[in-house]
Protein backbone atom coordinates (compact mmCIF):
# COMPACT_ATOMS: atom_id res chain seq x y z
CA UNK A 1 0.00 0.00 0.00
CA UNK A 2 1.91 2.57 -1.46
CA UNK A 3 1.29 6.62 0.08
CA UNK A 4 2.27 9.26 -2.78
CA UNK A 5 3.09 13.10 -1.31
CA UNK A 6 2.98 14.74 -4.87
CA UNK A 7 4.49 18.67 -4.27
CA UNK A 8 4.97 18.90 -8.45
CA UNK A 9 1.70 17.14 -10.25
CA UNK A 10 -1.41 17.68 -9.13
CA UNK A 11 -2.97 14.76 -7.33
CA UNK A 12 -5.53 14.26 -10.40
CA UNK A 13 -2.94 14.48 -13.52
CA UNK A 14 -1.03 11.81 -11.37
CA UNK A 15 -3.89 9.15 -10.77
CA UNK A 16 -4.64 9.66 -14.68
CA UNK A 17 -1.07 8.47 -15.03
CA UNK A 18 -1.25 5.79 -12.20
CA UNK A 19 -4.60 4.28 -14.54
CA UNK A 20 -2.84 4.91 -17.61
CA UNK A 21 -0.11 2.96 -16.77
CA UNK A 22 -2.46 -0.12 -14.86
CA UNK A 23 -4.15 0.21 -19.01
CA UNK A 24 -0.58 -1.39 -20.05
CA UNK A 25 -1.04 -4.56 -17.87
CA UNK A 26 -0.66 -7.23 -20.28
CA UNK A 27 -4.11 -8.67 -19.09
CA UNK A 28 -5.80 -5.94 -20.70
CA UNK A 29 -3.76 -6.52 -24.39
CA UNK A 30 -6.42 -8.53 -25.88
CA UNK A 31 -9.59 -5.97 -24.62
CA UNK A 32 -8.15 -2.57 -25.92
CA UNK A 33 -4.95 -0.92 -26.40
CA UNK A 34 -3.39 1.38 -24.00
CA UNK A 35 -4.71 5.58 -23.89
CA UNK A 36 -1.82 8.19 -23.18
CA UNK A 37 -2.65 9.93 -19.67
CA UNK A 38 -2.66 13.19 -21.91
CA UNK A 39 -5.75 12.28 -23.89
CA UNK A 40 -7.75 11.39 -20.49
CA UNK A 41 -6.54 14.50 -18.43
CA UNK A 42 -7.40 16.32 -21.50
CA UNK A 43 -11.16 14.74 -22.00
CA UNK A 44 -10.39 13.41 -25.41
CA UNK A 45 -11.37 9.91 -25.01
CA UNK A 46 -13.42 8.29 -27.31
CA UNK A 47 -17.02 6.52 -25.98
CA UNK A 48 -15.14 3.11 -26.40
CA UNK A 49 -11.99 4.18 -24.68
CA UNK A 50 -14.01 5.66 -21.71
CA UNK A 51 -15.93 1.89 -21.57
CA UNK A 52 -12.21 0.25 -21.25
CA UNK A 53 -10.96 2.95 -18.66
CA UNK A 54 -13.96 2.54 -16.57
CA UNK A 55 -13.04 -1.09 -16.60
CA UNK A 56 -9.25 -0.26 -15.79
CA UNK A 57 -10.05 1.84 -12.88
CA UNK A 58 -12.50 -1.31 -11.59
CA UNK A 59 -9.76 -3.74 -11.34
CA UNK A 60 -7.40 -0.88 -9.95
CA UNK A 61 -9.47 -0.21 -6.90
CA UNK A 62 -11.51 -3.05 -6.65
CA UNK A 63 -9.38 -6.29 -7.35
CA UNK A 64 -8.24 -7.95 -4.08
CA UNK A 65 -4.90 -8.70 -5.93
CA UNK A 66 -3.92 -4.91 -5.39
CA UNK A 67 -3.18 -2.83 -2.54
CA UNK A 68 -4.20 0.78 -1.88
CA UNK A 69 -2.57 3.38 -3.74
CA UNK A 70 -3.15 6.90 -2.16
CA UNK A 71 -2.03 10.02 -3.44
CA UNK A 72 -2.11 13.47 -1.75
CA UNK A 73 -0.57 16.75 -3.02
CA UNK A 74 0.56 19.95 -1.37
CA UNK A 75 -2.59 21.27 -0.91
CA UNK A 76 -2.40 18.86 2.28
CA UNK A 77 0.83 18.96 3.41
CA UNK A 78 3.81 21.34 3.34
CA UNK A 79 7.02 20.43 4.48
CA UNK A 80 8.02 17.19 5.77
CA UNK A 81 7.61 17.07 8.67
CA UNK A 82 3.81 17.33 7.92
CA UNK A 83 4.44 14.58 5.34
CA UNK A 84 5.40 11.89 8.65
CA UNK A 85 2.26 13.28 10.41
CA UNK A 86 0.12 12.75 7.71
CA UNK A 87 1.90 8.86 7.18
CA UNK A 88 0.75 8.22 10.37
CA UNK A 89 -2.66 9.01 10.64
CA UNK A 90 -2.86 7.31 7.38
CA UNK A 91 -1.06 4.18 8.50
CA UNK A 92 -4.07 4.26 11.66
CA UNK A 93 -6.90 3.91 8.72
CA UNK A 94 -5.20 1.30 6.46
CA UNK A 95 -1.16 0.42 6.97
CA UNK A 96 0.79 1.93 4.61
CA UNK A 97 3.55 0.03 3.39
CA UNK A 98 5.64 2.76 1.06
CA UNK A 99 5.84 6.49 1.50
CA UNK A 100 6.71 8.16 -2.06
CA UNK A 101 7.74 11.67 -1.43
CA UNK A 102 8.42 13.90 -5.04
CA UNK A 103 10.17 15.20 -4.03
CA UNK A 104 12.00 15.79 -0.53
CA UNK A 105 14.30 19.20 -1.54
CA UNK A 106 11.61 20.41 -3.33
CA UNK A 107 9.58 20.85 0.30
CA UNK A 108 10.40 24.06 2.75
CA UNK A 109 12.11 22.98 5.43
CA UNK A 110 10.75 23.13 8.49
CA UNK A 111 10.77 25.58 11.20
CA UNK A 112 13.65 23.98 13.41
CA UNK A 113 15.77 24.07 10.01
CA UNK A 114 15.24 27.75 9.27
CA UNK A 115 17.65 29.46 10.62
CA UNK A 116 20.11 26.91 8.33
CA UNK A 117 21.56 27.26 5.12
CA UNK A 118 18.75 25.95 2.75
CA UNK A 119 21.27 22.91 1.58
CA UNK A 120 22.01 22.10 5.29
CA UNK A 121 18.14 22.47 6.25
CA UNK A 122 17.36 20.23 3.55
CA UNK A 123 20.15 17.68 4.11
CA UNK A 124 18.96 17.40 7.75
CA UNK A 125 15.44 16.86 6.42
CA UNK A 126 17.00 14.14 4.39
CA UNK A 127 18.40 12.71 7.39
CA UNK A 128 14.85 13.20 9.12
CA UNK A 129 13.55 10.99 6.38
CA UNK A 130 16.20 8.07 7.09
CA UNK A 131 14.76 8.06 10.81
CA UNK A 132 11.27 8.44 10.11
CA UNK A 133 11.71 5.35 7.95
CA UNK A 134 13.62 3.44 10.83
CA UNK A 135 11.26 4.30 13.73
CA UNK A 136 8.55 4.18 11.76
CA UNK A 137 5.64 2.09 13.73
CA UNK A 138 7.27 1.07 16.52
CA UNK A 139 10.66 -0.10 14.46
CA UNK A 140 8.85 -2.30 12.20
CA UNK A 141 10.14 0.34 9.67
CA UNK A 142 9.25 1.82 6.10
CA UNK A 143 10.45 2.34 2.70
CA UNK A 144 10.61 5.74 2.08
CA UNK A 145 11.69 7.03 -1.46
CA UNK A 146 12.48 10.40 -3.33
CA UNK A 147 13.46 10.80 -6.66
CA UNK A 148 16.34 13.66 -6.96
CA UNK A 149 16.62 15.01 -10.07
CA UNK A 150 21.07 15.45 -10.91
CA UNK A 151 23.64 16.18 -13.52
CA UNK A 152 23.34 14.09 -15.92
CA UNK A 153 27.26 14.17 -16.26
CA UNK A 154 26.92 11.38 -13.35
CA UNK A 155 26.05 8.75 -16.21
CA UNK A 156 28.07 10.56 -19.24
CA UNK A 157 31.03 9.48 -16.87
CA UNK A 158 29.99 5.59 -16.13
CA UNK A 159 30.10 5.14 -19.89
CA UNK A 160 34.42 5.54 -19.78
CA UNK A 161 34.17 4.44 -16.03
CA UNK A 162 33.84 0.67 -16.69
CA UNK A 163 30.03 1.73 -16.11
CA UNK A 164 30.29 2.95 -12.33
CA UNK A 165 27.69 5.85 -11.80
CA UNK A 166 29.52 9.20 -10.57
CA UNK A 167 27.49 10.21 -8.20
CA UNK A 168 29.15 13.68 -7.34
CA UNK A 169 26.18 15.18 -8.44
CA UNK A 170 24.59 14.62 -5.25
CA UNK A 171 27.58 16.87 -3.32
CA UNK A 172 24.81 19.65 -2.56
CA UNK A 173 22.38 17.39 -1.08
CA UNK A 174 25.03 14.81 0.30
CA UNK A 175 23.10 13.50 2.95
CA UNK A 176 20.78 11.65 -0.03
CA UNK A 177 23.84 9.46 -1.10
CA UNK A 178 24.82 9.03 2.60
CA UNK A 179 21.08 7.80 4.02
CA UNK A 180 20.01 6.05 1.15
CA UNK A 181 19.98 2.21 0.94
CA UNK A 182 19.29 1.99 -2.74
CA UNK A 183 20.57 4.67 -5.37
CA UNK A 184 19.21 4.09 -8.60
CA UNK A 185 18.79 6.06 -11.72
CA UNK A 186 17.62 6.29 -15.55
CA UNK A 187 19.08 8.08 -18.11
CA UNK A 188 17.58 9.32 -21.06
CA UNK A 189 19.43 11.49 -24.26
CA UNK A 190 19.76 11.41 -27.85
CA UNK A 191 21.70 8.22 -28.13
CA UNK A 192 18.72 6.59 -25.92
CA UNK A 193 16.32 8.56 -28.07
CA UNK A 194 17.66 6.77 -31.37
CA UNK A 195 16.57 3.28 -29.70
CA UNK A 196 13.59 4.04 -27.45
CA UNK A 197 15.72 2.52 -25.08
CA UNK A 198 16.19 4.55 -21.53
CA UNK A 199 19.11 3.51 -19.52
CA UNK A 200 18.54 2.31 -15.76
CA UNK A 201 20.97 1.01 -13.23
Amino acid sequence: NPLVFTSEMPQEDLMFQLVAIHAANPKFATIHPPVSSFRMILGQMSPTEEAFYDEVMDDLVNNPDHGSIRVIDTREFTTFGSVMQRTVRENAIDEVDMLWVDYITRLPVDTKYRSMGLTEGRNETIADAKRFAMSFNNGEGLAVCSPFQVNREGYKKAKTSEGRMDKTALAQYNAAEKEADIISYSFFDEEEAATSEPKVG
